[in-house]
């Protein structure tokens, strides 16, 4: 290898290393192994920012602002209200809602449904007394699977067809991607439906197993002693009633923290208490003993909470708060809102509210003015657990909205019109129609996966510039140049797998695409099979909460553990494996 390959292996490592590590977004990553490339002359100016022009990136940002156009219109949601009624038990709850999430993710952003989804997946549930946590995680791999079915259903597939078309002067169509896709998200369903919720972990609580799950998440939170409180000159042994589900984490008195022997500490005015408690303790305690909540700019204190309502929302890895503070993004007196407590995954918090960095997959507690619920969780970039009124959406433009979309992905499908140039007259179209304002296309798409994939692009073609592609493929075809061509493609589809699930999707299809086509060259075959068999890999995340945002966003609202994952996902890619070969065999020959 010459100086430019071993440095770029170089940016690569430390790239990954930075992606497992987590401590920076996996957009500025890209950027800073973008930027090294540059400065090391192993990727020209001239180069370096055309991922950001290239059409992949242009139709990724398309189908997210026609995401947000059918989220608008209340499609999605509209659908699932209307099966709400055919849910009579949890294989019937975990069927509807997965071949809803299933449908929708083929056409929508996947995010964006399970965003739409999980509200009323959690209301169902607490109806029907079934464990959130035993439909949330169906409903999240069952939009993953859904985006293998078409080209526009996540971006992997999105750059598979650009690699193809930059390699071969012909990507692949809508639909090229639905012969394996549909067997595979079919297959992927039943197991779920069948077995799959059924190796979910139950929670591990002495409540009945019935009891909400939401009701049980515990929040971090403050709440601060005035004059005349029951518990001033008394301690909590003497003072709390056993029924209040809390535990005293510290006792906060001027500079001085007190950490130990809490039930018996003798309280003062001005203390400010910490605490873990669900929802209903935390009110019913401050409430019992006339306690006020700790506005986050301390020099307030609330004169009435009468005009203030309670949220609760998740944070996303690109949201405004993600990786800062409330004191930094100044929530308190950007919109009047104050942080009461916060839940992550049952770890311990000890820092002050105000303090504490927000990370992807938190549960917030909030209150916010009346009215404004809607703007705060906006302008935070956060998900509600609250279910969603249908007459918020702009449901007269429903049936205009799916017959324009079908209409013009079906010129692109027939070969009249190239995709990208659909999708725009698509969006074009919404924006005329007003289903979207122009200040919400540029809300609705998320930056960090465009600055991801531009910057990627560049790194990509440099892999195959430097020869470290043909490094990969001759080490490669060293060890597997006497397996059969299925083991060899088997293979690949396991370690693009093993990737994916620590790696964003994204940067695992542009990594992986220039290698399955260099193999594919090798071994004198087609290069088709072995580049659906990295979009079907690369989008099956199912190992960890980290490997796609939708394992992200439930794990709050699901109460899941890291180990979770596995337990079902672990199955699930085996079965995709093994039903994936013989398919890509018979539809994708070699």
């Amino acid at each position: 290898m010459d100086q430019n390959a071993v440095a770029l292996l170089t940016i690569f490592t430390l790239l990954f290393i930075s992606l497992l590590w987590g401590k920076i977004r996996y957009d500025v990553s890209a950027f800073l192994a973008l930027i090294l490339a540059i400065s090391f002359n192993i990727i020209s100016v001239e180069e370096a920012f055309l991922g950001f022009s290239h059409h992949a990136t242009i139709i990724v940002a398309l189908v997210l602002i026609i995401s947000k156009c059918f989220t608008n219109v209340g499609f999605t949601l509209y659908i699932s209200k209307k099966i709400i009624t055919t849910c009579k038990s949890i294989y019937s709850h975990i069927l509807s809602f997965g071949i809803l999430g299933s449908m929708m993710s083929s056409f929508m952003n996947n995010v964006a449904t399970l965003a739409i989804l999980m509200p009323v997946d959690l209301k169902i549930s607490k109806k029907s007394k079934w464990l959130q946590n035993q439909t949330l995680m169906p409903l999240s791999f069952a939009t993953i699977l859904g985006g293998m079915v078409t080209m526009i259903g996540t971006p992997p597939n999105i750059i598979i067809s650009s690699f193809r078309e930059e390699y071969f002067n012909n990507g692949f169509k809508m639909f090229d991607f639905f012969y394996v896709g549909i067997f595979v998200c079919i297959i992927g369903l039943i197991y779920l439906i069948l077995v799959g919720w059924k190796l979910i972990p139950l929670p591990t609580t002495k409540k009945n197993q019935n009891d909400d799950l939401l009701e049980d998440i515990e929040y971090f939170s403050e709440l601060q002693i005035p004059s005349g409180s029951p518990l001033h000159n008394s301690t909590i042994s003497q003072k709390s009633p056993k029924k209040l589900d809390f535990m005293l984490v510290a006792v906060q008195r001027g500079k001085q923290k007190f950490t130990r022997n809490l039930q018996n500490k003798v309280l003062k005015e001005g203390d400010i208490l910490y605490l873990n408690s669900t929802t209903e303790s935390l009110e019913e305690f401050r409430v019992l003993y006339k306690l006020n909540i700790v506005k986050n700019n301390a020099d307030e204190k609330f004169e009435t909470y009468d005009d203030f309502s309670l949220i609760e929302l998740v944070v996303l890895d690109d949201s405004r708060v993600s990786n800062k503070s409330i004191q930094t993004v100044g929530l308190e007196w950007r919109l009047d809102t104050n942080l009461l407590g916060i839940s992550r995954q049952g770890k311990k918090i000890t820092k002050s509210l105000k303090k504490v960095i927000l990370k992807a997959g938190d549960l917030l507690l909030l209150l916010v003015p009346k009215n404004s619920e809607n703007e705060v969780s906006s302008w935070l970039g956060c998900i509600p657990l609250i279910d969603r009124e249908l007459s918020l959406y702009k449901t007269n433009f429903i049936l205009p909205a799916i017959l324009i979309f079908i209409f013009f992905v079906t010129l692109a499908t027939l070969g009249f019109l190239k995709i990208i140039v659909a999708l725009s007259i698509v969006t074009m179209i919404f924006v005329l129609l007003k289903i979207i304002e122009p200040k919400e296309i540029y809300n609705s798409v998320e930056w960090s996966i465009i600055v991801l994939i531009g910057c990627m692009i560049p790194l990509g073609n440099a892999l195959v510039q430097t020869g470290l592609t043909d490094v990969f493929v001759d080490n490669f075809f060293e060890v597997t140049n006497h397996f059969s061509p299925w083991v060899i493609l088997s293979l690949l589809m396991i370690i693009t797998m093993c990737l994916s699930d620590i790696l964003n999707n994204t940067a695992t299809a542009i990594i992986f695409s220039p290698i399955a086509i260099k193999l594919a060259d090798r071994l004198e075959v087609s290069a088709d099979p072995f580049l659906m068999a990295v979009a079907i890999s690369a989008s099956c995340a199912f190992l960890t909460p980290i490997g796609h945002k939708n394992n992200t966003l439930i794990m709050g609202p699901g109460g899941y553990k890291f180990t979770d994952y596995w337990k079902i996902g672990l199955p699930l890619e085996i079965i995709i494996i093994c039903v994936s070969i013989p398919l890509l065999m018979i539809f994708w020959p070699i």
